[in-house]
């Protein structure tokens, strides 16, 4: 009967300590469990806020690629715009140099024999042509009164530039360094030179082939000299009538057009 009681008692126990680790062992994983789920949930948070982030990176770059292609787009067709403008330059320059070249032929074979005996030198130069011409051939000494070869001279001239509407023509009167007495009708060589510019452009315009506003009479006095004023001969070049032909500005409207844009802001 002891014995039977003993083996109970140690069964007893046995089985109080098997019951004590499981509860044991099922706070434990209910622990875990619970530790597991924790975990969990904040996996899914981060997931969520990472896909969240994800989506909004992928929005940045589509929005990012979209503003991109607008932008190359718009810089094309700056691109072309200015590859337009920069090809109708070139024609224009191209016509300016055709019709420049043209007019100075037709200047040569007027002047040809002022040209030969070089009392008229003609040079054409950066889209410009310049003629010089002393006065011996234009006006009598001290006067501003054009002689009929001076007449004649400026009528071929007159002719020869008739056929150009886009240039500014530009009359400079130029003086030799020798004071006047001031005692005649012109004061000093200011005054003469600014009679003779403007007796020259008066007899371009009598033929009403060249257009006034086109005109411009400019008085240069002793102070631009191309020779030495020391000596005869250099004085006598230096008493001249030059006439210049340039573009009018509107002209050069397209080379400024070119800069007008920049291609990258």
């Amino acid at each position: 009967m002891k014995a039977t009681l003993w083996i109970l008692s140690i069964v007893t126990v046995s089985l109080l300590g098997t019951a004590g680790w499981l509860l044991w062992e099922n706070d434990q994983l209910k622990q875990n469990k619970a530790q597991l789920e924790s975990e969990r949930t904040e996996l899914l948070e981060q997931k969520s806020g990472l896909e969240d982030h994800l989506s909004t990176k992928e929005k940045e770059q589509i929005e990012l690629s979209q503003a991109l292609d607008q932008e190359i787009k718009k810089q094309e067709a700056l691109i072309e715009a200015h590859q337009q403008t920069l090809d109708e330059f070139k024609r224009s320059v191209e016509e300016e140099k055709e019709e420049m070249s043209t007019l100075h032929s037709k200047l040569v074979e007027e002047l040809q024999n002022e040209i030969t005996s070089r009392e008229i030198k003609l040079k054409e130069l950066n889209g410009r042509i310049s003629l010089s011409m002393e006065n011996k051939i234009l006006f009598p000494s001290g006067t501003a009164n054009l002689g009929d070869r001076g007449t004649e001279v400026l009528n071929k001239i007159s002719d020869a530039l008739s056929e150009t509407t886009d240039h500014i023509i530009r009359v400079e009167g130029h003086t030799d360094n020798v004071p006047l007495s001031g005692k005649g009708l012109y004061k000093n060589n200011w005054e003469l030179s600014a009679a003779r510019a403007l007796s020259v452009v008066k007899e371009l315009l009598i033929t009403q082939q060249l257009n006034s506003k086109d005109i411009e009479a400019v008085a240069m006095g002793e102070f631009h000299p191309v020779a030495d004023n020391t000596t005869k001969d250099g004085r006598a070049q230096n008493r001249r009538i030059e006439i210049y032909l340039s573009p009018k500005p509107e002209s050069q409207v397209l080379t400024e057009s070119i800069s007008g844009d920049p291609i990258i802001d």
